[in-house]
């Protein structure tokens, strides 16, 4: 007996509507199964970062400790008078202060060193009053080096560093970030912040997703919450990882920062600040909170809007504005969105939002 010619057909293989239904199974599989794969991704990377602030902080408390380092917490400025920003260049010979750093920078510089051989720690060799034009490698710099030898001339602490060997392998500069695209390049060519060879070949700690950790040291004496360039110190200061997070702050301290992939630099203008902790763009926060109807105004407000103060803010402190962790310092990692200033950041304090 015959066979059926349809039946014939169909043993043959899967019919053009069978395909497109199973192709269309598969794509819904993948388009829920990549996200999945990436939020796991990025928590390992979370729980990494976090790991990473752990060894940051036993180190920051092992060279705050240690006496012959200087018995302080490490520097998140400069200290120079002219620009908080500069120091004499670690990789050079000349004492003048001429070379920008971040916060990130200087905390690198204290748990391994400026050439990770060590600490000298931020002493004021030359006994002028300041540190800052001490931390060069020539004559009397903090990182002298005997040229016919190579020998360190000056005293190193912490022996390898104050940090984890794991730490130390998240050691990376803005030129090796350059290098491997993790930085991206806008229409103006290099961004401002590493056009100089010296400020991108400074080492500085990189978090998981391999973007600068940045540091800002307290100043736990001062009256107001964050510190206006042009005005009264604040507590924390905006501007000392500026060269990374960019500002909206007037002269030498305006920057957009570094465009970690995020891609978010106004293409009208292409100075609009990449990231999220920029300075307040308005009245700087008072030691006295203003409410309205209950609420705190650095939390409504507009000219708070994205701002370092609404980011650091304690909102559990009720009578007046003080930031987390006034007497001590902040960590802040940018998270898998490349935005500093975001509610996916890494921080070492608990945020609420």
């Amino acid at each position: 007996m015959a066979m059926d010619k349809s039946k014939r057909d169909r043993s043959g293989g899967f019919t053009l509507v069978e395909l497109l239904v199973v192709i269309a199974i598969i794509g819904i599989l993948v388009s829920l199964l990549v996200p999945a794969i990436s939020r796991i991704r990025d928590k390992a990377k979370e729980a990494k970062t976090a790991a990473q602030f752990s060894s940051l902080e036993a180190g920051i408390e092992a060279y705050r400790s240690d006496a012959v380092a200087g018995g302080a917490l490490p520097p998140s400025r400069s200290d120079y008078a002219n620009d908080r920003q500069m120091i004499a260049n670690p990789l050079a010979d000349q004492p003048t202060p001429d070379m920008k750093v971040a916060g990130a920078h200087l905390l690198c510089m204290a748990m391994v060193g400026a050439d990770r051989l060590g600490t000298p720690g931020f002493k004021d060799f030359n006994r002028d009053g300041i540190w800052s034009n001490d931390t060069h490698n020539g004559a009397g710099g903090a990182y002298e080096i005997d040229q016919s030898t190579g020998e360190v001339l000056r005293a190193r602490y912490g022996g390898a560093g104050y940090v984890s060997d794991q730490m130390r392998e998240q050691i990376r500069t803005l030129q090796e970030l350059l290098d491997k695209n993790v930085i991206v390049l806008d229409q103006s060519g290099l961004t401002a912040a590493i056009q100089t060879v010296e400020t991108a070949e400074l080492p500085l700690f990189v978090d998981a997703w391999d973007r600068p950790i940045l540091y800002y040291r307290a100043n736990p004496g001062a009256k107001r919450m964050v510190t206006d360039p042009t005005g009264p110190p604040g507590i924390y200061n905006q501007i000392d990882n500026g060269i990374v997070t960019g500002s909206d702050a007037a002269g030498v301290y305006s920057s957009s920062g570094i465009d970690f992939g995020a891609g978010k630099v106004d293409p009208s203008s292409g100075t609009s600040p990449l990231h999220k902790i920029v300075k307040v763009t308005g009245a700087i926060p008072e030691l006295i909170p203003t409410f309205t109807d209950g609420v705190n105004d650095i939390l409504t407000l507009q000219p708070y809007d994205n701002s370092f103060a609404r980011f650091i803010l304690d909102p559990t402190l009720k009578a007046r504005n003080t930031p987390v962790r006034r007497d001590s310092y902040l960590l802040i990692s940018a998270g898998s969105d490349a935005i500093y200033g975001t509610k996916d950041d890494l921080t070492n304090w608990t945020r609420e939002e």
